[in-house]
């Protein structure tokens, strides 16, 4: 599993409660490129400002 695919599956696992960047800097050094990518892929992905330094991202499925 490529660490993209572990962030997909972590935000997905999470729901609309979502994933700090803490969390994700476990799956992946450089999470934000990873995210980059994914949102380049088409994700839609949203970030939440917490407290300084600390971040929550959420994936936003779209409605079928």
């Amino acid at each position: 599993m490529t660490q993209s695919e572990k962030i997909v599956a972590a935000l997905e696992k999470a729901g609309d409660y979502g994933v700090t960047n803490v969390t994700l800097n476990r799956i992946a050094f450089r999470y934000s490129a990873r995210l980059a990518e994914l949102r380049k892929e088409g994700h839609q992905i949203s970030t939440l400002y917490i407290a300084p330094g600390l971040f929550r991202y959420v994936l936003h499925k779209e409605a079928k």
